[in-house]
C-alpha cells in the first residue's frame, strides 16, 4: 500500500493494494520496483503448518492437530483411531456414540492448501488482494475472546470481505470435518456427539449435524443464552437429546458443593439441556495416596477447574441422591417437544466473535423476562422451514410464531427471499432498531445492495416492523404472539414442553434468596408439582380465569419447580401449620473419618461436642471428610397423632448431610433448607439420631507453599446448626 492511500493509521482506500507475490525471490528477497515514488507499506502473509500438538493428548507420538478443512486429513485420522473399533466384535454394541470436544483451534487466520481456489469458486472473486482486511486479532480465540478492531478498515469493504471469508471457513469446516465425522459414525453404527462451539463455523448447523448436540457449562460460565444454542439446534434439526459437559467451574477445583451442582443442573434444564455428562474424572487414580491424581487440579500455570467428582472426594456421598434427581428430571425433559414461540436470527460465524453480541443478549434476556422462550435460528434452518398459517416450522418440526432479526449492517441476498416469504404469509417479523441497508458480501455488491434496500421496503409493506430493543415483548404481545408465561412477580428462567395431552413447566430460581413466583400460564389440565428427588407427584391449588391458570410457587435459592399439567386432577394436600418448634439435642458425640493436610488420615471421637464450624477450630481446620454427629432426643407423646408431621431442621450444614433416626436412613440432603420429614422413624421417648455431614477436599489441600494452591481459602465445614424439631 502506498502511504498516500493510507488515509489514517489502519484505514486504507478501497482497492489500493498491489499483490507483489510474484516478485518474491526463492531466497526471500522482494525484487519489486514501486510504480510511484514515495513511501509504501508492505504487508507479508505467510502460509505455514500450524505444527501444534493436541492439547492434553494421550498415547505416543507427536499428535499434531490435523487440517480441519481437509477431508482426507479427517479420513486418515478416522482410519487410524476409529476403524479399529470394528475389531471389538459384539462388544462394539456397548458404544453409543463417539465424541468431539470443543475444537479450540488456536489460529488467527484459518487456511488450507486450496483455500484461495475454494474462496474464488464460492464467492466469485480473488481473496488475495484483500488479505489485509482479514487481520483481526482475537477473532475466534476460544479462550476468553476479546475481539479487536480489524487492523485495516476501508468503508464497508473490509466488513464484506471478512463476512465472505468467515462464511467460506464455515462451509469448509462443515463439509470436510463435521459432516465426515457424522457420516463415519453412522457407517459404523454409532451416534455422533459433538461440541460445535470453539470452532469457526455456523455453530447451529454444526450442532444440528450431530445426533447429540452438546454444549458445556465451563465455557458458557452459566450463561443461559450460550447454553441455549445447543437446544436451538436440536429444535431446528430435530434432535431429541441435548447433552452438556456439566458441573465445571474455573478456579474452585476443590470447593464446589452439592448445592452448586443442583443449581447448575437446574440452570441447564431450563436452558434446554436434557442429558448431563459430569465433567471431571470418572474414577479415582492413586487414591491410596489421598486425594490421588486429578487431571484438572491446580498447577503453577492454571488455577484448576472442574468439580473433581470421584470416590476420593468426600462429596461422592451425594452422587446417589444427585443421580436420582438428574435421572428423573432428564426422563421428563427427554419426552415431548419444546414450546418456543420466538426465533431469533443468528448469522454470526463462531458464536461470541461479534463484539455486539453482548447487546443482543441483553434484549434476549428481556424476552425471557417477558415470558417468551426463544431459539436462535441460522439462515440454513430458516430457509428450509415451511409456512403453516401464521407460523413457520423448522426441518426438525419446531413451530415458531415470530422471527426477530437483530440489528445487522448487511444481509445475505438469499436470505431476503425467505424473510419476504415469512412476512407475506403473516408471520410476525421484527427488526431490532434498524433494517440492514446492504448485502453482507463483496460480490456484485452494488446490485445486491440495491436488492436489499428494495427488499426492506417490501418487507415493511408486508407487515414487518422495526422496534426498539426495549419494546420487543410488547410488540409481540400486540401482534397476538402469546408468551409461555405471564409473570406477575419477579421473573425467573423457565422452559415449557408438551407431550401428548400433558404440559411440563420447569421454573428455576437463579438468585441467592428464596422467591415466591406468581405467574399465569395457558396450559390445559390440572397442575401438579413433581419432585425429581422422590418421583412423587402432588396436586396444586387451582385458580383459573380467562383460560389462564395462576401458579404461586415457593422456589428455594438455586432450586427448580417441575409443574406438570395433566388431564386428571390430583388432590392437593392440606396446608400443614407449624404448631410447635423445640430445640434438638445439645450434647453431641462427634466421630471423624477423613483427611487433613498432605493426606494425613484423620479419625477419632469427641464427646460433649458443641456444634461449630470445624474450619474455625485449631485442630480440625484442615479436615475434609465425613463428620458423624450422634445424640438422642425425646418426642412428646402429644406430637404423635394422625395429622402430625415431625421434621428435623438441621440449620446450617457444610456441605451436605445424611440423617439416621432409630436406624432408619433418610436420603441425603444436598442443599438448603436442610429439613427432613422424620415422622416415619420416630417413637415416643428417647430417639437415636445420627447426622453425617460431608465437606469437600478443599480444606485438606491447604498448603500455601505449593504453587497453584496459594489462592485457596478455608471453607466452612461440618454441622453448625442449630438443630431443631418442628
Amino acid at each position: 500500500f502506498r502511504d498516500s492511500k493510507v488515509l489514517m493509521p489502519g484505514q486504507i482506500a478501497p482497492g489500493a493494494g498491489i499483490v507483489v507475490t510474484e516478485c518474491l525471490q526463492p531466497d526471500g528477497t522482494l525484487n519489486w520496483t514501486p510504480p510511484e515514488a514515495g513511501p509504501w507499506q508492505i504487508i507479508a502473509f505467510k502460509r505455514f503448518t500450524v505444527d501444534s500438538s493436541v492439547m492434553a493428548g494421550v498415547g505416543e507420538g507427536p499428535q499434531l492437530v490435523l487440517d480441519h478443512f481437509n477431508k482426507a486429513a479427517f479420513e486418515a485420522h478416522a482410519r487410524r483411531v476409529g476403524d479399529p473399533l470394528d475389531k471389538l466384535g459384539t462388544a462394539k454394541t456397548a458404544i453409543r456414540a463417539t465424541f468431539i470436544d470443543s475444537l479450540e483451534l488456536m489460529t488467527d487466520l484459518h487456511w488450507s492448501d486450496d483455500f484461495p481456489e475454494q474462496f474464488q469458486k464460492r464467492r466469485g472473486y480473488d481473496l488475495i488482494p484483500y488479505l489485509p482486511y482479514l487481520v483481526q486479532p482475537g477473532w475466534m480465540n476460544p479462550w476468553n475472546p476479546r475481539v479487536s478492531q480489524p487492523y485495516y478498515i476501508s468503508d464497508d469493504t473490509g466488513d464484506r470481505v471478512r463476512a465472505d471469508y468467515r462464511a467460506v471457513v464455515s462451509e469448509l469446516l462443515i463439509e470436510n470435518f463435521w459432516q465426515p465425522f457424522v457420516d463415519w459414525n453412522h457407517r459404523h453404527g454409532f451416534k455422533a456427539r459433538l461440541q460445535a462451539h470453539g470452532g469457526p463455523s455456523d455453530v447451529l448447523c454444526a450442532y444440528g449435524l450431530a445426533d447429540i448436540p452438546e454444549t458445556e457449562d465451563l465455557g458458557a460460565s452459566g450463561n443461559t443464552h450460550v447454553l441455549r444454542l445447543a437446544r436451538a439446534a436440536a429444535d431446528i434439526y430435530g434432535r431429541p437429546v441435548v447433552s452438556c459437559e456439566s458441573l465445571c467451574w474455573i478456579g474452585t477445583p476443590y470447593e464446589v458443593t452439592p448445592s452448586q451442582w443442583l443449581a447448575r443442573a437446574n440452570l441447564l434444564f431450563v436452558s434446554g439441556v436434557n442429558e448431563l455428562v459430569m465433567h471431571g474424572f470418572p474414577y479415582a487414580l492413586h487414591k491410596e495416596k489421598w486425594p490421588g491424581w486429578f487431571p484438572f487440579e491446580p498447577s503453577p500455570f492454571l488455577s484448576g477447574f472442574s468439580s473433581q467428582i470421584n470416590e476420593a472426594n468426600p462429596l461422592w456421598a451425594a452422587i446417589p441422591t444427585l443421580n436420582a434427581y438428574l435421572t428423573r428430571a432428564q426422563g421428563l425433559l427427554q419426552s415431548g417437544a419444546n414450546v418456543v414461540p420466538v426465533a431469533v436470527l443468528l448469522t454470526d460465524i463462531g458464536y461470541g466473535s461479534n463484539p455486539g453480541e453482548g447487546k443482543v443478549e441483553k434484549w434476549l434476556q428481556g424476552l425471557l423476562d417477558g415470558g417468551y422462550d426463544y431459539d436462535r435460528i441460522n439462515p440454513d434452518g430458516l430457509s428450509r422451514s415451511k409456512i403453516d398459517g401464521q407460523s413457520f416450522i423448522s426441518p426438525g418440526h419446531a413451530r415458531y410464531s415470530a422471527l426477530i432479526v437483530p440489528a445487522l449492517n448487511g444481509l445475505a441476498p438469499g436470505l431476503l427471499d425467505t424473510l419476504l416469504r415469512l412476512a407475506r404469509s403473516g408471520v410476525k417479523v421484527l427488526f431490532v432498531d434498524r433494517v440492514p441497508d446492504r448485502s453482507d458480501s463483496l460480490r456484485d455488491s452494488h446490485v445486491a445492495d440495491a436488492t436489499i434496500r428494495k427488499g426492506m421496503d417490501a418487507l415493511q409493506a408486508a407487515g414487518a416492523q422495526v422496534v426498539g430493543a426495549e419494546h420487543i415483548s410488547a410488540s409481540l404481545a400486540s401482534a397476538g404472539v402469546s408468551p409461555n408465561v405471564r409473570f406477575k412477580s419477579t421473573p425467573c428462567l423457565f422452559i415449557e414442553k408438551r407431550h401428548g395431552d400433558e404440559t411440563l413447566f420447569v421454573f428455576h430460581n437463579t438468585s441467592y434468596e428464596a422467591i415466591t413466583l406468581d405467574c399465569e400460564v395457558a396450559a390445559k389440565g390440572y397442575p401438579c408439582l413433581y419432585d425429581p428427588f422422590s418421583g412423587h407427584l402432588r396436586g396444586l391449588a387451582i385458580r383459573t380465569s380467562g383460560g389462564l391458570t395462576t401458579l404461586k410457587l415457593d422456589i428455594e435459592a438455586g432450586g427448580a419447580n417441575f409443574v406438570v399439567f395433566t388431564p386428571d386432577r390430583l388432590k392437593a394436600p392440606k396446608v400443614l401449620a407449624t404448631i410447635d418448634t423445640r430445640p434438638g439435642p445439645q450434647a453431641w458425640t462427634l466421630t471423624l473419618a477423613g483427611h487433613g493436610h498432605r493426606g494425613r488420615v484423620v479419625t477419632g471421637t469427641q464427646t460433649d461436642f458443641t456444634l461449630t464450624d470445624l474450619s474455625t477450630t485449631e485442630t480440625l481446620a484442615d479436615f475434609s471428610g465425613e463428620a458423624a454427629y450422634a445424640a438422642t432426643f425425646d418426642i412428646d407423646p402429644a406430637w404423635q397423632h394422625d395429622h402430625a408431621s415431625v421434621w428435623l431442621d438441621l440449620g446450617t450444614v457444610h456441605d451436605m448431610a445424611r440423617v439416621t433416626v432409630n436406624g432408619t436412613d433418610f436420603s441425603a440432603t444436598l442443599a438448603p433448607p436442610f429439613q427432613i420429614d422424620i415422622t416415619q422413624a420416630i417413637k415416643t421417648g428417647p430417639n437415636a439420631l445420627v447426622i453425617r455431614t460431608f465437606n469437600g477436599p478443599n480444606n485438606a489441600m491447604m498448603d500455601l507453599k505449593l504453587p497453584g494452591l496459594k489462592d485457596l481459602k478455608l471453607k466452612p465445614a461440618g454441622l453448625v446448626g442449630p438443630v431443631n424439631l418442628i
